[in-house]
């Protein structure tokens, strides 16, 4: 065992035995390693694993829809499991009747082909399935904005959402998630609606203002409105 191997292994570091990544690994150690400044060194390799391992990680979204049945999540998480996919963010609903699934996973670059294969057989199923090129959350530049939640209930009539994004849009708000639900009142059984909406404000100084007019907007339509971050 050489010196940097007992030093690698003394302060736990380890490294994966994947070829291209394992290849540029010892490149560093056999010609930027300098054992007077091993941390510092150290961390060099790591930062250089990282990128390499990113640079080998593909990032897809999957939109699945089909007919309501037990099993459905078993079996598409059970394909990627087979491919070393990652789930890595996802949505998944019954909605009228049918199932549907909108993810992002991770997985090896050169697995991606097969992994589009094996969940095209689920269309045999009955399944409508398309797959979408994504980027890894983790390197987008981060984002300086406000965050604004809001929470509508009132009774289900058409246009709630129209009037309540129409407004934001004027504002240049970007939707991050919007959740909406019809449920029944408990006595009467007249359907109630439920909105939930985070936005995000890129100019703080005009949150009062936006505040303002969705206000404006329930009383005129007379909705049960809160503002979550408050």
């Amino acid at each position: 065992m050489t010196n940097v191997d007992s030093f690698m292994m003394n302060k736990g570091y380890v490294i994966p035995a994947k070829a291209g990544i394992q290849c540029n690994v010892l490149k560093i150690i056999t010609f930027k390693l300098n054992l007077s400044k091993p941390d510092k060194q150290i961390g060099l390799l790591q930062e250089q694993y990282i990128s390499e391992r990113k640079k080998m990680k593909k990032f897809m979204i999957l939109n699945l829809v089909g007919k309501d049945q037990p099993g459905i999540v078993d079996e598409v998480s059970k394909i990627l499991f087979e491919h070393e996919a990652n789930i890595e963010d996802s949505r998944m609903a019954a909605l009228g009747g049918c199932f549907s699934i909108m993810a992002l996973f991770s997985c090896n670059e050169n697995s991606v082909e097969d992994v589009g294969k094996d969940l095209e057989n689920l269309k045999n199923k009955g399944f409508n399935i398309s797959l979408h090129d994504a980027h890894d959350p983790s390197m987008q530049p981060e984002k300086k904005v406000t965050l604004l939640t809001i929470e509508v209930q009132a009774m289900d009539h058409p246009g709630i959402v129209q009037e309540v994004v129409h407004l934001l849009h004027q504002f240049n708000l970007n939707i991050q998630s919007l959740d909406t639900q019809t449920t029944h009142a408990p006595h009467s059984g007249d359907p109630l609606f439920h909105l939930s909406l985070t936005a995000e404000v890129q100019d703080e100084a005009i949150v009062a203002d936006v505040k303002a007019e969705v206000e404006k907007s329930a009383k005129k339509m007379d909705l049960d409105l809160q503002f979550i971050n408050d």
